[in-house]
């Protein structure tokens, strides 16, 4: 019987992908959220921690460094992030998972 295959390499963080043949993940498509708020002029920028998987999915979405009175706009950041789709990122030319920072606006 054949061995069991290789299981996927760990995560890297996007700060490790330097050589020349290394890339980061780049948004290919995904639309900012609508304001959880219309009324308020507020419109801030939510800083997320995005896994994004070897085929470019977003595995995990959650919030950098939360803000109590920011929750429903970070709700919004992190349900918009799940549906982003991006390029995924190489480590020596090969699709790895790669955590990213990424900051999501809004409309």
């Amino acid at each position: 019987t054949p061995p069991p295959p290789s299981p996927p390499p760990a995560p890297v963080e996007a700060s490790e992908l330097r050589a020349a043949r290394d890339e980061l993940p780049a948004l290919v498509a995904g639309e900012p959220p609508a304001s959880p708020e219309p009324g308020l002029a507020l419109r801030p920028t939510i800083v997320l921690r995005l896994l994004v998987d070897a085929s470019g999915g977003v595995a995990k979405a959650e919030v950098y460094r939360s803000r109590p009175e920011l929750a429903r706009f970070e709700e919004a950041a992190v349900g918009a992030a799940r549906r982003f789709a991006f390029r995924p990122g190489r480590r020596e030319g090969v699709p790895v998972a790669v955590w990213i920072n990424w900051p999501v606006d809004f409309l």
